[in-house]
Order: C-alpha cells, then structure tokens, then sequence
C-alpha cells in the first residue's frame, strides 16, 4: 500500500501478512492479532461449545447393599 494521508487514521502492519494497511482497515481477530480482511477468520464454533448440564435426578435412590455369598449346595436345581 502506498503512504497517504487520512485525517484521523494511522499506517498499521497486518500481524499476519506483514503488508501495511491504514488502521481503519485492520480487523481484530479472535486470538487477538489485528490483521486485514485477507487473513482474518472467525473462531471455530467448537472452541466454545454449548453444554447442557446432565440430569443426575435418580428415583428412589438407595445405598449399595451388602453382597450375600452362598454357601455350598444352599441352591438345589429345582430352585432354578
């Protein structure tokens, strides 16, 4: 780009390109590097995603019960 005056506007350097540009021109980009229209990109929507909170709500929750081991033949097949 060539020098040239705007009243009120400043020569600026692209963080990306390297190629000057007034800064009226630049852009701020999310990872904050100011650059020109060329090089700038919009976050990635899954940088940030949108999650629900779980539903942890159990019904009639008990506590864990004590495991009852059998001892032998304590079962005969027609139990079965």
């Amino acid at each position: 780009m060539d020098n040239y005056f705007v009243l009120g506007d400043h020569n600026s350097i692209c963080d990306v390109c390297g190629f000057k540009y007034k800064g009226s021109q630049l852009r701020k980009r999310w990872d904050g590097a100011m650059c020109c229209s060329d090089d700038w990109e919009a976050r990635h929507p899954r940088d940030n995603p949108r999650i629900k909170p779980e539903k942890n709500n159990i019904k009639d929750a008990r506590p864990e019960q004590e495991p009852r081991y059998l001892s032998t033949n304590e079962i005969q097949p027609e139990d079965l």
